[in-house]
């Protein structure tokens, strides 16, 4: 097999950062998925991890740049809610739903009241760890996954998706 090397730029200036892979098509996956943490990715081809990982760092290149954005601390993980937390959601969700039931209205979608109720549910309704990260650099979502509520919901949905 012949030897290449493949270029990933964080953006499209002189300047940018990049990551250069090289060898052969193999190793230069093998490589792209240790550096761009593409655990899912081991049945794609060369080209499509490629791919990916070119998305990915632009997306990360452009939310630095325009929105600020900044490297997760060592542990990107947030830690997972303590019994005291997941009983006192509990019992709001049984006051709410109680609520809800007792009140006469016409039918319709139930709304997700909790301050950043859409990053909420998009987590809980996460059914793999990649889904589970791609919702936590969507930009729609930035200021919410400066949360603790919102940064435990995750971790704990993490923690369990590890299962």
């Amino acid at each position: 097999m012949t030897s290449s090397n493949v270029t990933i730029k964080y953006g499209k200036t002189q300047d940018s950062s990049w990551y250069t892979a090289a060898g052969n098509p193999t190793e230069i996956k093998n490589q792209l998925i240790l550096f761009f943490d593409l655990r899912e990715a081991d049945d794609l081809s060369p080209h499509e991890v490629v791919l990916i990982a070119q998305g990915i760092a632009q997306s990360t290149s452009d939310i630095a740049a325009r929105l600020g954005g900044e490297p997760v601390a060592e542990n990107p993980w947030p830690t997972p809610p303590t019994e005291e937390e997941k009983a006192e959601r509990k019992a709001q969700r049984a006051t709410q739903k109680a609520a809800s039931a007792n009140s006469p209205s016409t039918p319709s979608e139930p709304e997700d009241t909790r301050k950043f109720g859409d990053i909420l549910s998009a987590i809980d309704g996460a059914t793999t760890k990649a889904e589970l990260k791609k919702i936590w650099v969507n930009p729609q979502y930035a200021a919410a996954t400066e949360d603790a509520e919102v940064k435990k919901v995750f971790k704990a949905k993490a923690k369990s998706l590890t299962k």
